[in-house]
């Protein structure tokens, strides 16, 4: 939600190369000890990269990180690329839902889904899993009421290792937080 010329701290490139990472993990190989945690978010979707799973793979592969995370809003996910994921060795999918209908989806984040295709490929990749984690959240402002909040832990609930409703907190000075109220 940061307009192009406040991002002075983001590269203007859509995707990191191939080339780079692998280059930032063969780098990461010579530290003494791995890092605790390899995270693929921030400033978009991470799912959007069609060489994800091979990203994964190289950081396990060389064995660079104790974790290897994506934080996404699963709008993407696919069984193919679930399956990717998990062959690729992720350690840890976090899933941030932005609610419990597509109608509510469409409210919170102005794009439309459909909301049970994204359950049902969430689904998959649990029920596929393996080793994998699966951690479902969403945000307070996200929920209209408790039984909003009841429908959340319905849907997700049985689909996911770890779930929670997380309280937004405004920490960007240019990011409109509206949405939270007053």
């Amino acid at each position: 939600s940061i307009e192009k010329e406040k991002r002075s701290f983001v590269s203007n490139r859509i995707f990191m190369k191939f080339s780079m990472y692998r280059k930032g993990i063969t780098d990461m190989t010579l530290f003494p000890d791995k890092i605790k945690v390899l995270r693929f978010a921030g400033m978009g979707e991470p799912l959007i990269h069609l060489k994800l799973a091979d990203m994964v793979y190289c950081a396990t592969l060389n064995d660079v990180a104790g974790k290897t995370e994506i934080i996404t809003n699963a709008s993407l996910l696919t069984p193919k690329l679930s399956d990717d994921l998990i062959s690729a060795g992720l350690s840890r999918m976090i899933i941030s839902i932005q609610g419990t209908s597509a109608k509510k989806y469409e409210e919170i984040s102005g794009k439309k889904i459909d909301f049970d295709y994204l359950v049902d490929n969430i689904k998959y990749l649990f029920l596929h899993k393996q080793n994998t984690e699966v951690y479902i959240k969403i945000l307070d402002y996200a929920l209209d009421n408790k039984r909003d909040e009841h429908e959340f832990y319905k849907i997700f609930g049985d689909i996911c290792d770890y779930i929670g409703i997380e309280h937004a907190v405004p920490i960007y000075p240019d990011v409109d937080y509206g949405i939270l109220g007053d």
